[in-house]
């Protein structure tokens, strides 16, 4: 029978017990008042910055017990506002950086990137085959992204900023240009900690607490006191990119509540996420189109044959899809000379998991329309690849290759 409570348990304390640092210091304390958006300038009397979960909790529940506003910052990155504080204290949580110590360093992983130590763990769930890693909230994506990679091993998730915070990126359920091929950030998270205003903490593991019949959940906490928490009653979009609201669906698992919620809920203090193989190969291609109704329509055959996997193992399987009309091509800048018949322009991440990508290859596996003026891939790239990432690569891989290389699309698509 699903269980649908969850008891709270007081924070793991330091060994020996510190006190969190702090600022009051204007030059410090404007950090932290606007995120990537500068949409507008907030105000906060502090900015705390604790290591632990114990600090993280002796600032919450002192926060609360004298009604003081607490907001939660990452490396402010978001563009939506939700970091900028009106008031109150910052709780800022770029220094946590470690995970709790578990007695075994075999799978214990250190890593310094910029001055800083960085620690988790990795390890392998034999029940369900999977690779996983236990990581604190305040690491980076990018320096995840080395670690990870030194073994083979990926956190798929592909938010737009790599600077982004591991945990900023939890708390608001972030998703990137691969979330069409692997999912968001939800799909990996295994396990939360998550300390609450009070100073409680919830240990969250997914598939162990799921909603009543009545949309809720009970949460006992450390003093004895249930509390019920009510489900919202809308309904959610069925798309895989959505962090608009609280997650709701009956009979959902708790962990997915916290996911997306923003940081009004609690504060996540350590994330279990599980982890992929990292491609052999990933491939940038462009393909441009002449209206931006054809580029559309390729992009539409393109999901679909990607997700059916028609072509087999080495054949189409785009981890990315991404369209430019002509107004973003022409933002993006360098691009104006390229030709005024390319109305629509189509980036494509392509992963092989076999063999060498060598130009055949490409060719059997991307194609495009016509040659609206670019007579090769390297007069494309010289026009816009530098102004989008990783297309290096590409050019690394095929070399000079001209259109007429290509395999015309009409092989694969029904127009």
């Amino acid at each position: 029978m699903p269980r649908h409570e969850i008891c709270a348990e007081k924070p793991r304390r330091d060994v020996p017990e510190t006190d969190p640092t702090s600022s009051t210091e204007p030059a410090t304390v404007e950090n932290y008042l606007t995120d990537e958006s500068r949409l507008i300038v907030g105000k906060a009397e502090k900015v705390f910055f604790p290591r632990t979960e114990a600090h993280v909790a002796k600032i919450l529940s002192d926060a609360s017990k004298r009604k003081i506003r607490v907001t939660i910052s990452g490396a402010g990155t978001g563009i939506t506002g939700s970091r900028v504080p009106q008031g109150g204290i910052v709780l800022a949580t770029e220094k946590m950086t470690n995970v709790f110590e578990r007695g075994s360093e075999e799978d214990l992983t250190e890593h310094s990137d910029l001055g800083v130590k960085y620690t988790l763990y990795i390890r392998k769930d034999v029940e369900r085959n999977e690779r996983y890693a236990i990581v604190p909230p305040g690491i980076p994506l990018e320096t995840l992204k080395k670690i990870f990679e030194d073994k083979n091993l990926c956190y798929p998730p592909d938010t737009t900023e790599m600077t982004a915070l591991l945990g900023g990126t939890v708390a608001t359920n972030a998703s990137g240009a691969r979330t069409f091929h692997y999912g968001c950030t939800r799909d990996y998270v295994r396990r939360l900690r998550v300390v609450l205003p009070n100073g409680d903490v919830l240990d969250i593991k997914r598939g162990k607490v799921f909603a009543s019949e009545e949309n809720q959940f009970d949460i006992i906490l450390t003093s004895g006191k249930r509390i019920t928490v009510e489900l919202p009653s809308y309904t959610m979009p069925d798309i895989k990119k959505n962090a608009a609201g609280y997650y709701t669906k009956p009979g959902m698992d708790l962990i997915d509540l916290f996911i997306g919620s923003e940081g009004t809920l609690g504060v996540i203090s350590e994330v279990e996420i599980k982890l992929e193989n990292q491609p052999k190969n990933v491939l940038p291609v462009f393909a441009h189109f002449s209206s931006e109704s054809d580029a559309i329509n390729f992009v539409k055959s393109l999901r679909s044959l990607s997700r059916s996997k028609k072509l087999g193992k080495d054949g189409i399987n785009a981890l990315s899809i991404e369209f430019l009309d002509e107004a973003a091509r022409l933002s993006i800048g360098g691009v104006t000379d390229l030709t005024t018949a390319v109305k629509g322009l189509v980036f494509i991440m392509n992963a092989y998991n076999t063999g060498t990508a060598e130009a055949g290859k490409i060719a059997d596996a991307f194609y495009t329309a016509q040659k609206y003026g670019v007579t090769t891939v390297i007069e494309l790239v010289d026009h816009i690849g530098s102004k989008i990432g990783e297309v290096g690569a590409f050019v690394e891989d095929i070399g000079v290759c001209g259109y007429d290389d290509f395999i015309s699309f009409d092989k694969f698509f029904v127009r």
